[in-house]
């Protein structure tokens, strides 16, 4: 057995006997990544963030809506994205993409200051959110220096959800503790749908002064050593083993090239180095079953890696899919690409 699939075993087997659903399953509502045209944003840019939405319900029939908070929390305490609810926060309209008002009853605008949480639990929030897997914001102009940290950089907090419902306003957990977030998704009685059929996620985007950072690069995807057509996408055979850490695996590669890698300016190293970043791959898919959720393109220090493919656990029935690359650097960069999975 492969390091791999004992990675993926000892997993299985730790959970004991309560379900248990890898990482790298799409089998419900997800939001697999978020990516923006500047990772790292300056004063008065306008930048762009997009969503990796993916949806592996067996049963589709109801609809997913996509959808962001028309506002931008700002340099929130300690840079924790739930310190955005918290009344201290400082919270400024999203220039440029509000098409609606903000959920603020009798305001008629976007927040502009603390959102009184307590006052909106239980509002239907659905019309007033930015529809679309796109969202489009201005960089604050007074974003640098955060007030408070001494390093020459400002974030932004963005929030997002995918629904197949109804967006509302919800009461804190009291045993949820203090990182959950105030949203719910529910069906057209008001009642709360179950995980599956909804994700709520955030995208923070970073801004330096003078650093700069840029999406890594996709060259191709390699299945078993050979291109792969993004249209056509794959094919492979079923697994037909009673166990399916029994079948043969298949692999799946990623070219990704060597200016994907940036120096981190701005940062060096004891040895007066300045460090490199690391580059990863993540895998998702709607059937079959990856052994690894992510694999390591670059290292900060050695650079290419050679044994770098992901191991793949075929489907076992005939069906029709879909498998998702996502390549990230450790400092926000992302890119992606998907493509069909058919199985015989």
């Amino acid at each position: 057995m492969s390091p791999r699939r004992f990675l993926l075993l000892a997993g299985l087997v730790a959970c004991g006997a309560r379900p248990f659903t890898p990482q790298t399953v799409v089998d419900n509502v997800r939001v697999l990544s978020s990516r923006t045209d500047l990772p790292y944003a300056q004063p008065g840019e306008s930048v762009n963030v997009d969503l990796l939405v993916a949806d592996g319900r067996p049963d589709q029939s109801r609809a997913v809506t996509v959808g962001w908070l028309p506002f931008l929390c700002v340099n929130p305490a300690a840079d924790l994205y739930y310190a955005c609810f918290a009344p201290q926060a400082q919270v400024v309209p999203s220039t440029g993409t509000l098409a609606e008002p903000a959920p603020a009853p009798g305001s008629g605008a976007a927040p502009t200051g603390p959102i009184d949480l307590a006052r909106l639990v239980g509002t239907d929030i659905t019309d007033f959110l930015v529809k679309g897997d796109r969202f489009s914001f201005v960089m604050p102009e007074a974003i640098v220096p955060h007030e408070n940290n001494a390093t020459d950089y400002g974030v932004v907090f963005l929030f997002n959800i995918a629904c197949a419902g109804r967006v509302r306003i919800a009461a804190p957990d009291p045993e949820g503790g203090q990182e959950q977030m105030p949203l719910e998704c529910v069906d057209e009685s008001g009642t709360k749908l179950p995980a599956s059929e909804y994700t709520v996620g955030f995208t923070r985007v970073y801004s330096y002064r003078e650093r700069r950072n840029a999406n890594p690069v996709i060259s191709r995807i390699l299945y078993q050593g050979q291109p792969v057509d993004l249209a056509t996408g794959i094919t492979m055979p079923a697994c037909t083993e009673s166990k399916r850490l029994d079948c043969d695996t298949v692999e799946l590669d990623v070219d990704s090239p060597a200016e994907s890698q940036e120096p981190k300016l701005g940062e060096t190293l004891l040895t007066g180095e300045v460090p490199r970043e690391q580059v990863y791959a993540q895998y998702y898919s709607t059937t079959g079953l990856f052994t690894q959720d992510a694999r390591l393109l670059y290292d900060s220090a050695t650079g290419l890696v050679t044994d770098r493919a992901a191991e793949m656990i075929p489907p076992a029935t005939p069906g029709l899919g879909r498998i998702y690359v996502v390549v990230k650097d450790d400092r926000g960069g992302t890119s992606w690409v998907d493509f069909p999975l058919r199985t015989e």
